[in-house]
């Protein structure tokens, strides 16, 4: 929990850039469009709006009447914390729990693409459930320490992130979604790759990279949840995965630029290397 609680803080402070990667993945291509940002602010018109993001959204049960109005939603962000980083470094409240009302939600049936941030979903509400025309789901930063099983019952289901969550191991039955191409696990607590990624037939994009995080003065700040996998021991797994036909692109960290040219080296014989890529750990000093 309090890995988490930090990482809110961090994300609030250093932003997130998983979205310039999967954008396209996410059906959205126009930041413009995808973040129609209304701060409760809704017109007359709501029935235009097809994506809306709702931030420091503090209504306890999911979809709040504000929601609601929007009567032709494909794309609905709904954040729940105020994020900014106060001068103590400490929340101002710790992520809510939202009670999902199942009736309202199922008028929603249009949403092809749901995030939800900084809530508590550990335990994952199975009533999104019902939305079976789902295609993408982000549930960044929720405390979740597993990849919730229901998911295989969302049928069209394409994109699925968790970055800064505390995952630490991806399941067996991920092959059973079998239309997922698009997998973000970023700043988990993974420590090894995933051999269950190679068997997933419909992938293609995974990205393990810690986005969010920093050094001063080579020591690694604040206490953020982060993927510690040793690439280089495991090249044999990474080159199993790229050499499978349907991945077009994997996304991963190491700490230092020696490394990231060993492996590019490495990969490069193998003719694999424009399948990589390979993020170095931003580096800030005091």
């Amino acid at each position: 929990m309090i890995r988490l609680l930090i990482a809110i803080i961090f994300i609030s402070l250093f932003g997130c850039s998983t979205k310039s990667i999967f954008q396209e993945s996410y059906g959205c291509c126009d930041d413009n469009l995808f973040y129609n940002v209304i701060d409760n602010n809704i017109g007359d018109k709501p029935d235009l709006h097809t994506m809306v993001y709702f931030n420091n959204y503090t209504d306890t049960v999911f979809p709040s009447e504000n929601i609601l109005k929007f009567n032709n939603l494909s794309c609905l962000c709904v954040y729940g914390l105020d994020n900014r980083l106060h001068d103590n470094l400490k929340l101002s409240h710790i992520p809510q729990k939202l009670i999902i009302d199942t009736n309202k939600l199922n008028t929603l049936n249009k949403i092809k693409v749901l995030e939800l941030g900084w809530f508590d979903l550990s335990v994952f509400p199975n009533e999104l459930l019902c939305l079976k025309n789902l295609k993408s789901l982000l549930l960044d930063c929720c405390l979740q320490d597993s990849i919730p099983k229901g998911i295989c019952n969302l049928p069209n289901i394409e994109v699925l992130t968790f970055r800064l969550n505390n995952i630490s191991d991806v399941p067996p039955w991920l092959t059973e979604i079998k239309k997922l191409r698009v997998i973000d696990l970023g700043n988990n607590t993974l420590k090894h790759i995933p051999l269950v990624l190679a068997k997933c037939d419909s992938l293609q994009i995974i990205n393990l990279a810690n986005q969010e995080g920093y050094f001063v003065n080579g020591i690694e700040n604040y206490d953020l949840p982060v993927n510690r996998i040793s690439y280089l021991n495991e090249i044999s797994q990474l080159e199993n995965l790229l050499t499978k036909e349907n991945i077009v692109r994997v996304i991963i960290e190491v700490h230092n630029a020696n490394a990231k040219k060993e492996i590019k080296k490495y990969l490069k014989e193998k003719g694999l290397d424009k399948k990589i890529r390979i993020m170095v750990r931003r580096m800030f000093y005091s």
